[in-house]
């Protein structure tokens, strides 16, 4: 489905219009002049006139200096795609149909904003007979339309992901994306505009909504929407427009001021001059990978991966897989990330690697239960003391004698994950290194930007990797140490299951 676009010129009109209030800043075309090659960073909020923020410990007078208001009218959210549902009859027919999922934040946005699409179609000139148009069905058109999120990725992109974090997460996004799309399409083909606009009508076959468009309004809201102060996760335009920085080199926060509007205001103690551009962090926790996959993007300050998450399953030879399937909720792998970057020391974080580490001989018990309305549920225990199927075993194996024991099995669980991931990333380097690549990608089908990109991923990748493996090796080491540990292989027989050479 074809989009209309207006200059980011035209985006003053636009605010002023929508009760969008701006302080001596304006959104323009930004280049860096750090950037060594001059690259346009598209859309920015600029300065055009000295701000300050004063330090309150310094001045009790000081106020925050807000750049950007926008009114809570005007704030994407769940509320407000429930607000013009009232009034916009082929919005409402939509989230109607497509049940639990229009009332998730997610479902109803991302409807939300593909409607603002169709309205605005020029696919569909005079002709269309549905919705009503409202202040985001402008605001759409300025938004770019070449998003690099790697759910755009070309399949020869996608295979430099290899050996990555970032792999497992696209694949498993794009398989999301494919469920919602056959859910939204199955949904509203008992809708007759939808019939004649989004899919292909039997005699006219005027039909024009694709997965691309999809992955469009997906891409929208993944990549500007906004934890916002009592509201939650929205989109707030003109705010959005902001681009990154992460830690002190954010000069601005999002909040919500005392009337409910939404506020881009300058950090306590920061300086800004005419054409400075005004950024703030998308996050400062989120992993290399994270912040790919969220927003298309590396700083080329980062130095080191923060964190990553690697799936983790039950071994095919556990007779209990399949009942700790069935019962665990919790996530099915581990985060690594570092805890000291001038040490390089690194943690993890496994609620689902218990599940793994123990067995009935340990303790662990699954029971099948009648309910009284003759409904059966399955319920663990540990020692005869109940298990919740999310968080707590962990909690309830460290009051066990064995814990050291139970430790050593996760230990080398995650050791031979990580040894193992590590390995498809050195497998691949001189593959990867020969790929060839240009710059829009149209001869080799991989874009330069993109490889540049996935080649530094897989480089502070290998290198966490590397470090976390150390630290797990050393871990390994200080439990064979322990003296429940020797006390415990001294019981076992030659024929023992677990395994700790």
């Amino acid at each position: 489905m074809k989009r209309q676009y207006l200059p980011i010129e035209a985006m003053p009109a636009w605010a002023r219009l929508n009760g969008i209030k701006f302080d001596g800043v304006a959104i323009e075309r930004f280049c860096s002049n750090n950037d060594s090659d001059g690259t346009d960073k598209g859309a920015a909020v600029v300065t055009k006139g000295e701000k300050f923020n004063r330090d309150p410990a310094n001045d009790n007078n000081s106020s925050p200096e807000v750049l950007i208001s926008v009114p809570p009218d005007m704030v994407l959210s769940p509320s407000l795609v429930e607000s013009y549902s009232k009034s916009d009859r082929s919005l409402k027919e939509v989230l109607e149909v497509v049940g639990d999922y229009g009332k998730t934040a997610r479902g109803a946005i991302l409807i939300f904003l593909l409607l603002q699409v169709t309205y605005s179609s020029p696919d569909f000139g005079d002709d269309k007979r549905i919705g009503i148009s409202n202040p985001w069905s402008e605001y759409i058109k300025f938004l770019p339309a070449d998003i690099r999120l790697p759910t755009f990725y070309t399949d020869e992109e996608r295979y430099l992901l290899y050996g990555t974090s970032l792999k497992a997460a696209v694949d498993t996004k794009m398989a999301s994306l494919e469920r919602e799309f056959t859910h939204l399409c199955r949904c509203t083909e008992t809708i007759p505009w939808c019939m004649r606009y989004w899919w292909n009508d039997s005699e006219e076959e005027t039909g024009k909504l694709t997965f691309e468009d999809w992955k469009q309004v997906d891409a929208m809201y993944r990549s500007r929407a906004l934890d916002l102060p009592g509201t939650g996760h929205a989109m707030v335009p003109c705010v959005d427009m902001a681009n990154h920085a992460s830690g002190d080199a954010a000069v601005a926060l999002y909040e919500t001021d005392k009337k409910g509007n939404a506020v881009l205001q300058l950090r306590w103690g920061k300086r800004m001059y005419p054409g400075d551009e005004v950024t703030i962090t998308y996050g400062d926790e989120k992993g290399a990978s994270e912040m790919i996959f969220s927003y298309g993007f590396l700083e080329a300050e980062v130095t080191d991966a923060r964190q990553l998450f690697l799936g983790l399953g039950i071994p095919d030879d556990d007779p209990l897989k399949s009942a700790k399937r069935s019962f665990c909720e919790d996530a099915p792998g581990v985060r690594l990330f570092s805890t000291c970057s001038a040490s390089g020391a690194t943690g993890w974080d496994s609620p689902f690697v218990w599940w793994s580490c123990i067995n009935q001989e340990d303790g662990l018990e699954f029971h099948v239960l009648e309910t009284h309305s003759g409904i059966k549920e399955l319920k663990a225990t540990w020692k005869d003391r109940a298990i919740g199927p999310s968080g707590c075993l962990r909690d309830i194996i460290t009051t066990d004698p064995l814990w050291d024991v139970f430790q050593l099995r996760a230990v080398l669980i995650l050791q031979t994950r990580l040894e193992t991931q590590l390995a498809m990333l050195q497998e691949t380097e001189n593959p990867f290194l020969e790929t060839d690549h240009d710059g829009n990608g149209k001869s080799t089908g991989i874009r330069s930007d993109t490889y540049h990109v996935v080649e530094k991923l897989r480089k502070l990748e290998v290198d966490l990797l590397e470090r976390g493996i150390r630290d797990l090796r050393q871990t390994r080491d200080d439990l064979m140490a322990s003296e429940t540990v020797n006390a415990y292989l001294s019981q076992r027989s030659d024929d023992a299951q677990d395994d700790f050479s």
